[in-house]
């Protein structure tokens, strides 16, 4: 919770003038607390007037300032998209006027002014987006760091070299109804979903899509299982499996951003294939089901990028400065459990059909090419 000035910067003039109008005002007094740390939020706050401190303490530590907000910055967006207790504590520092959105208010929005309601989701998801990216480099880094360490070569990309798997068009039917993710979808958004994300076929071992490729289209799989692999030195890393109702890489939806991970039909599967164009063109048309989808990818990344976080937080010897050589190292075993904790929560962090409460799922897939003891220790354990 540091703010931002994204939020309504991005939105058209006329669009962000309607909102702010719209948007409750209220008037704070100098050293008077807008937010406490750790109390429910469902609030975004755009300032007017004035300045807000931002201070967050951790564990039984004092509280540190982490941001100064000034007029046109925005704090709080993610709780009025999925409550949640503050992450920090926001007081006054000089008398400040705020106009402040509720969820409630945004949820209204986005059905009776759905241009206005999609414009302020799609900005709040860019922030997220931007968040995530942050997080994303610090757990590379962490790799990186670890990776180095144990002087391990990256291998070619010759060595374990894929493409994708072209799919056919499933020749059955699909009874979308009976899928978990959509129960709660109309028969009318049931039957556009139809048109705009047709069932593909893909047989079992089948590469859906490839790490490192342009993402254009988010996966739900109707039925079957596949896999989450990354590439890890001279193997793969399977670092999940999906089964029927997961939908992975909603971020494609919203982002062009490589993928973070090759998907692989581990039985035969079909999936409904979600192009970015297709929902683009529903949100233009303010569809329903695309109003619906573009909050849920919202959701989604925001819980992704708090329990990333968290996760994070639980793991310090890993992540900060780069430690001192008097500080005590992990082991080498160690070093490859922590770095495979780390490639999941970087994988989990994009493709969001992937659960952060499963890293103890890690799974190593053997491919051409020997494999380190530490790897073997941990697939055979599991």
């Amino acid at each position: 919770m540091t703010g931002s000035r994204e939020i309504f910067s991005r939105l058209p003039a006329e669009t962000r003038d309607r909102l702010v109008g719209a948007m409750e005002r209220k008037v704070i007094k100098k050293g008077d607390v807008l937010f406490e740390q750790g109390t429910p939020g469902e609030t975004l706050v755009l300032i007017e007037k004035g300045e807000l401190t931002v201070h967050a303490a951790k564990g039984y530590g004092a509280a540190k300032l982490v941001a100064r907000l000034g007029p046109n910055d925005v704090v709080g967006e993610m709780s009025c998209l999925d409550p949640a207790p503050r992450s920090a504590t926001v007081t006054a520092s000089t008398d400040t006027i705020v106009r402040q959105l509720h969820r409630k208010s945004l949820h209204s929005l986005r059905w009776k002014k759905p241009k206005i309601g999609v414009a302020v989701v799609q900005s709040i998801i860019e922030q997220v987006n931007h968040r995530l990216r942050e997080t994303d480099h610090l757990i590379q880094a962490s790799i990186e760091r670890f990776s180095k360490k144990e002087g391990a070569k990256q291998p070619a990309s010759s060595e374990i070299s894929i493409r994708a798997t072209p799919s056919s068009p499933f020749q059955g039917k699909v009874e979308l109804a009976k899928i978990s993710t959509l129960k709660n979808l109309s028969p009318a958004d049931l039957e556009i979903l139809s048109v705009a994300a047709p069932p593909r076929f893909y047989p079992a071992k089948s590469i859906l899509c490839v790490e490192g490729d342009r993402a254009s289209s988010c996966y739900m799989l109707v039925s079957g299982k596949i896999d989450v692999l990354r590439r890890a030195k001279n193997s793969f890393r399977r670092l999940a499996t999906l089964t029927s109702g997961a939908l992975v890489g909603q971020l494609a939806l919203v982002d062009t951003a490589p993928r973070t991970a090759t998907l692989q039909a581990q039985t035969d599967v079909v999936v409904l294939d979600f192009a970015r164009d297709d929902f683009n063109r529903l949100l233009d048309a303010e569809s329903p089901l695309a109003i619906r989808f573009q909050e849920e990818v919202a959701v989604a990344g925001i819980k992704q990028l708090r329990k990333a976080t968290q996760a994070l937080a639980s793991l310090p010897v890993i992540v900060g400065p780069e430690p001192s050589k008097e500080s005590q190292a992990p082991e080498a075993r160690d070093q490859d459990q922590i770095e495979d904790t780390l490639t999941y929560m970087q994988t989990a962090l994009k493709e969001w059909g992937m659960s952060l409460k499963d890293l103890d799922k890690i799974r190593v897939k053997k491919l051409p090419g020997q494999l380190s003891a530490s790897e073997i220790k941990i697939r055979t354990k599991t």
